[in-house]
């Protein structure tokens, strides 16, 4: 079953990626937003094209 978002916390879940991997790849608007966050306390959520980004970045990291 595939999600429709992910929050943060999730996605370094599925992926087992650092938490600062996604804020690096956030912040360079790398990762596709499905929703921001609408304030403090409201977690911003990633779409699902947003795993396999990560996975990437981690792979291409660990052939360096």
């Amino acid at each position: 079953m595939v999600k429709k978002s992910y929050t943060k916390t999730q996605l370094r879940l599925v992926t087992r990626a650092p938490g600062y991997i996604i804020d690096y790849l956030n912040d360079c608007n790398r990762l596709p937003v499905a929703e921001e966050s609408t304030g403090k306390g409201y977690p911003r959520k990633y779409s699902p094209e947003a795993i396999d980004i990560v996975k990437k970045h981690i792979a291409r990291r660990s052939n360096d």
